[in-house]
């Protein structure tokens, strides 16, 4: 009973602190904490499986107020890993996709995909070689399905070498634009990669490469079928231009003001050879200038 009465009287006196004019004033009880990744409530699940190739993915995938982010490592049996990051913004309605693989021989390939509301989006994708050097492309599609495409090359000091740009159509052409280059060769590709869709190289658009006092070597991609005015204009040191196809329409001037010297071989049967010289000669060009056919 003397224990009772000690216990009951402590009690009292406690109540007596933790109540000040009728209110609660003090931590009477303290629930046991929950953990959290952040501040806002979040779910993570985590698991790991086995493929048939022999490789491991494992895949953690947190749920948020804000959206869902999922990460999945995929490591394979010669330890290339493959890291898939998607995350997932419901308030900004955006979704973005980042893909980082690691080779064996040193290199790395890293695609982001970022895709909007409105259906827009921007892919970037990178390799970088052992070496430093760097090849980058970035494809943006606006809301209403134009596409846009800008390549680079970067040495191992991180300094551009070549930077193009082009124009897409909804029939996988596209038009090379622009042409910017340290080096003395430059080659208009048959075909672009981007963003995981094939285009082939049509047209070479007006002063693409004009001006360039660099380059000496152009190599023209076999699908380019038109130059524009002045695509080569001013190219003063340009001695050698190899077209790998026929060639149907040539703006004026476009090869105005290269070397005089210059030699031009073109890929082509015969009737379509002479018809890719004139339309050449046709657009104004020093007479010095040769023309050569290569079967």
């Amino acid at each position: 009973m003397k224990h009772n009465k000690i216990f009951a009287g402590l009690l009292t006196a406690a109540l007596a602190v933790a109540t000040v004019g009728g209110g609660y004033s003090g931590v009477a009880y303290a629930a046991p904490s929950t953990s959290s990744n952040n501040s806002s409530s979040s779910n993570t699940s985590s698991k790991t499986t086995t493929n048939a190739d022999g490789s491991k993915t494992t895949t953690t995938t947190t749920k948020t107020s804000t959206g869902t982010t999922t990460v999945s490592t995929t490591t394979a049996k010669d330890g290339t890993k493959t890291v898939e990051k998607t995350t997932t913004n419901t308030k900004t309605g955006t979704t973005t996709v980042e893909t980082t693989k690691s080779n064996t021989d040193g290199s790395t390939d890293k695609t982001t995909t970022v895709t909007n509301k409105d259906g827009s989006s921007e892919t970037t994708e990178t390799t970088k070689e052992a070496t430093g050097e760097t090849e980058s492309t970035v494809t943006t599609k606006d809301a209403d399905g134009d596409v846009t495409i800008s390549t680079s090359s970067a040495d191992s000091k991180g300094t551009t070498t070549v930077a193009a740009s082009y124009t897409a159509s909804s029939s996988k052409k596209v038009t090379v634009t622009k042409i910017e280059t340290t080096k003395k060769t430059v080659t208009i590709p048959a075909t672009v990669s981007a963003a995981g869709t094939n285009y082939k190289v049509t047209k070479v658009a007006a002063g693409a490469i004009k001006a360039n006092k660099k380059v000496t070597k152009v190599v023209v991609g076999k699908n380019i079928t038109s130059i524009g005015k002045e695509a080569f204009a001013g190219d003063s040191k340009l001695k050698t231009i190899s077209i790998k196809g026929a060639v149907k329409s040539v703006g004026k001037n476009a090869f105005k003001g290269i070397n005089k010297k210059a030699t031009i071989t073109i890929k082509a049967s015969k009737a379509d050879y002479k018809k890719t010289v004139q339309v050449i000669k046709k657009s104004g060009i020093a007479k010095t200038v040769k023309f050569k056919r290569a079967k």
